[in-house]
């Protein structure tokens, strides 16, 4: 958006340059140098008719493309293409009383300063590419490193710790608000003759389906957490929306 702002104003006042320029030295009049309020007036208004028509079609462009049209509210894009009509109407006065030679050089000279400016823009869009994506990458990490501390890395089930916590505020909210809170624990028989003569990676392998067994099983408001102690597995489904029995035959 800002390159093109900027390709948007240099090259009005190029335009508007070159072609004064070419029409003084075909013998025409310099209108601008006679500049009234009359005559700035309507300056203005052709400025802020273009203005408006090119964000109508720019916003009408970005929504057939699938994009959010606020992607045109900036502040620093929008004042640099308002502010290069005065611009090249002041330039131009100035330019049309100067010689060819030092018109054309100094035209020469906004030229490659416009292509400097566009490299410097591309230089912090590129910038503010690589920090958005550094960001999103912490976010990711921060997200994991969150995810670690409340989950089983086995199973992917909620750790003791989160449990342990869930399960107090739990007990706290039911007395308050006089209503059961459902606990059932479970606890796998035999689990260390499967280690023993199936190895450890049975094992685990019988853990995750028990544990996707009781999360299929359990409503999405329960809370589902899994410790290994000993070779055991304790399972929590914490506030349930059906009997404890009824969910024990389950």
């Amino acid at each position: 958006m800002i390159v093109a702002s900027l390709h948007n104003a240099g090259m009005m006042v190029i335009v508007i340059l070159s072609c004064g320029t070419l029409y003084a030295y075909l013998g025409g009049p310099i209108p601008l140098a006679t500049l009234d309020i009359r005559i700035g007036g309507l300056l203005l208004l052709l400025m802020l008719s273009t203005q408006g028509l090119n964000d109508s079609l720019m916003a009408l462009m970005m929504r057939l493309s699938g994009k959010s049209p606020s992607r045109l509210l900036n502040v620093f894009s929008i004042g640099v293409e308002l502010a290069s009509v005065p611009l090249a109407i002041l330039i131009a006065i100035v330019f049309v009383r100067l010689e060819m030679p030092i018109t054309m050089l100094l035209v020469l000279a906004m030229g490659l300063g416009m292509m400097v400016l566009k490299r410097f823009a591309e230089m912090r869009i590129k910038l503010e590419a690589l920090v958005d994506e550094r960001t999103e990458e912490l976010r990711v990490k921060s997200l994991e490193l969150e995810r670690q501390a409340t989950h089983d890395a086995l199973t992917g089930l909620f750790n003791r710790r989160y449990a342990d916590n869930y399960l107090h505020k739990e007990i706290e909210r039911s007395k308050r608000n006089d209503r059961p809170c459902t606990i059932a624990l479970a606890d796998i028989d035999h689990f260390k003759q499967i280690n023993d003569q199936y190895s450890h990676a049975v094992g685990d392998k019988v853990l995750c389906r028990i544990a996707e067994i009781f999360v299929d099983r359990c409503w999405k408001t329960d809370v589902v957490a899994a410790t290994v102690v000993k070779n055991s597995c304790c399972v929590f489904p914490i506030q349930t929306q059906y009997s404890p029995n009824k969910f024990a035959r389950r």
